[in-house]
């Protein structure tokens, strides 16, 4: 991510967040049936969890803002962050 500063300088910073999603075992025809269903294909990760996939989560680790979109929470900190150090410039 990177800020623009208003005297044309440049402030920046990298991040990640890892979320593990953890999912029930699915059988072959229950795996055929949700590929086939259409969902999957214009999903990151083929799959969504809010959608009929839902049904095979067992559970996540981690942030869910992060699976289904953007980390939020992280995002507002990160940005904040910035600001700060910016002020302190």
């Amino acid at each position: 991510m990177l800020l623009c500063l208003e005297d044309g300088s440049n402030h920046g910073i990298t991040f990640s967040e890892c979320t593990d999603v953890h999912v029930y075992p699915m059988t072959t025809e229950e795996i055929t049936a949700y590929t086939a269903c259409g969902e999957p294909l214009d999903k990151a990760g083929a799959y969504g969890i809010q959608g009929r996939f839902a049904a095979y989560i067992k559970g996540i680790d981690g942030d869910y803002s992060n699976v289904v979109g953007l980390p939020l929470g992280r995002l507002y900190q990160e940005v904040k962050r910035l600001l700060e150090d910016r002020e302190d410039d």
